[in-house]
């Protein structure tokens, strides 16, 4: 064979593997000092105030929370006020969005996308003036209980459109190989911006070029290239528009219980959609009266968590429920707490009760891989979202379900095992809670 065909060979064959492998859903290992001997909840230590909403930060930029760097995620909650603008920014890092409240719209722009054509995104389209590059331009709509995927380096904004306040919470993925800066997040303001002296400071880019070549390189006057580079207006980064935005969305797909799968290769990032919504009851994988129902939503139902590399569950236990203990096979696990309060406990692989108190709404807590889990919902029930650090994120569930631990398992093995007679081990493995 010629040294040229073999050459060009062997490109193909690695240019195959660089897209393939940056769909997978590799993660580094934690850093070797991690060892989660003592976990705790978290609550937001730090509120940075705009215009129109705020940003609420788990952790200080210079106090990072031991938890959060050996699990490899950054928290944090956005909150948006009527006729807020999130103003257009690209962060390094992947990350989901779990909607808490209210609705809007968010944009996105991918390189090379070609314009939408679908007729009602048109429709819409020339009823809101638009020109014509607009089209190229992501916009999805979002409300309750959706969650809404944020590829890494896009530009993105989000606006509220509803007549109540935003309110989101962020979970960004530090250790995704996609990340080629420091282990953690820079975000990059395209407008906006604060003062030095606060946390989590930044700047708008344009601050940084000369006036001259923002006017030669953009092809406008100097006069609107310093208004670019306005460095600090008082705004901060959620501004208010004050006669509101009319914006043309695409049309959502309607989510079915069958969960229709679409693999990540069947479509490009650009017609695929961004925002699915996890609260519907009818979508439950797992259901119980009287007991709650689990959701979860992987790449096979939501593709684009191919490229995210993350997925999610919602949980929602009624009074006084409980969840068998559990543990996830191959993912971290960020665990929200969205109403009410549970007793959990976490134990690590010596026996150890790493975590034992209640979770209550608006706190977060770390589940580390393959330790294990127990919830008690306390009267008012208890409802929370796991993001997991996998796109395929796999549970093992010890009793009470489909394909548990006992419930798969022998029950002489169960009994030989635990010193128990083999009608306690049977009663072991047909306990059941929640039906598929």
């Amino acid at each position: 064979m010629a040294p040229a065909l073999c050459s060009l060979l062997l490109l193909l064959l690695l240019l195959h593997f660089c897209f393939h492998g940056s769909t997978s859903a590799f993660r580094g290992a934690a850093p070797a000092d991690c060892s989660f001997d003592r976990l705790q909840p978290l609550e937001p230590l730090l509120k940075v105030q705009s215009e129109a909403g705020y940003v609420d930060y788990f952790e200080r930029y210079w106090e990072t929370d031991d938890q959060l760097r050996c699990a490899g995620v950054f928290p944090i909650r956005v909150v948006i006020e009527p006729q807020g603008l999130l103003l257009p920014r690209y962060i390094n890092l992947h990350g989901l969005v779990y909607i808490l409240q209210g609705r809007g719209v968010v944009g996105f722009s991918y390189p090379g996308c070609p314009p939408d054509s679908s007729s009602t995104y048109q429709q819409q389209f020339q009823q809101c003036g638009g020109f014509r590059d607009e089209q190229q331009q992501q916009m999805h709509r979002f409300g309750e209980g959706d969650v809404v995927a944020m590829p890494a380096g896009t530009q993105r904004w989000m606006y509220n459109d509803g007549d109540q306040p935003v309110v989101a919470v962020y979970i960004f993925d530090i250790s995704n190989t996609f990340n080629q800066l420091e282990p953690e997040p820079r975000k990059f303001l395209l407008a906006g911006c604060f003062n030095k002296d606060q946390d989590h400071y930044s700047e708008r880019i344009f601050k940084g070029f000369s006036v001259e070549m923002l006017s030669e390189t953009l092809g406008v006057s100097a006069d609107v290239a310093r208004k670019l580079q306005n460095q600090n207006d008082g705004r901060g980064e959620i501004v208010r528009v004050e006669h509101g935005l009319q914006l043309a969305s695409r049309p959502r797909r309607q989510a079915t219980a069958e969960h229709e799968h679409v693999s990540f290769d069947d479509e490009s990032v650009c017609t695929m959609e961004v925002a699915h919504n996890i609260e519907n009851p009818d979508l439950a994988d797992f259901y119980s009266r009287g007991v709650g129902r689990i959701t979860r939503l992987n790449n096979q139902k939501f593709p684009i968590l191919n490229l995210i590399k993350m997925s999610v569950t919602r949980v929602d236990l009624y009074q006084n429920a409980s969840l068998s203990p559990f543990w996830n096979l191959n993912a971290h696990s960020v665990m929200y707490a969205i109403q009410g309060r549970a007793r959990v406990q976490v134990v690590n692989n010596h026996g150890t009760c790493v975590f034992d108190g209640v979770l209550r709404a608006g706190q977060l807590l770390i589940i580390p891989q393959n330790f294990v889990v127990a919830e008690k919902a306390e009267d008012e029930g208890f409802q929370y979202i796991s993001f997991k650090t996998n796109p395929n994120s796999l549970v093992s569930h010890i009793a009470r379900m489909k394909n548990s631990v006992f419930g798969t398992m022998p029950a002489d093995i169960i009994a030989s095992s635990y010193g128990i007679f083999r009608e306690d081990a049977t009663e072991l493995k047909s306990n059941s809670a929640f039906a598929p």
